[in-house]
């Protein structure tokens, strides 16, 4: 079977599958990965490491400037894409039916919601009155620098 093929396809799906139920891995790990492996204790309980490590087993298939890594890549989106298919199907959702006119409608309900929302408005002129501070401090230093001909930190007195 060559790479691509429905069959490797099948059982890389499968793959996927089983590794995800294995219990050894804690699920969901990745969500908080901030890919700094060599410093987490929780790499031989990431799924995420273990998929990385099978699809990119070298350093040549790591690096960016090769077609190794943008094929192992696309393959990676190509598989996580079935597999996204996959699972909306099973849960009766059709990617197709997307209706983005009644999602901007519903977004700009939101929007406008959230603009009217007490608290929003109080943190939106909390944070205008902290950036006139902060332009009038940089200023009054501008101000100062000028007239008095030295240099100086306005935070660091």
């Amino acid at each position: 079977m060559k790479p691509g093929s429905r069959d490797t396809n099948l059982m890389e799906k499968e793959h996927i599958k089983k590794l995800a139920g294995n219990p050894k891995f804690i699920t969901g790990i990745y969500n908080y990965c901030d890919r700094w492996c060599e410093r987490c204790p929780f790499t031989l309980r990431c799924m995420n490491l273990a998929l990385v490590n099978e699809q990119f087993p070298d350093q040549e298939s790591r690096d960016i400037n090769n077609e190794t890594f943008w094929r192992g890549l696309s393959e990676t989106f190509r598989l996580t894409l079935d597999l996204l298919k996959e699972a909306a199907e099973r849960e009766g959702i059709d990617l197709d039916a997307v209706s983005t006119e009644k999602d901007a409608e519903q977004e700009e309900l939101n929007d406008e919601m959230a603009r009217n929302y007490e608290c929003c408005r109080m943190a939106k002129a909390y944070a205008e009155m902290v950036d006139n501070w902060f332009n009038s401090v940089q200023a009054a230093s501008a101000t100062a620098n000028r007239e008095g001909g030295k240099k100086q930190n306005i935070w660091h007195n």
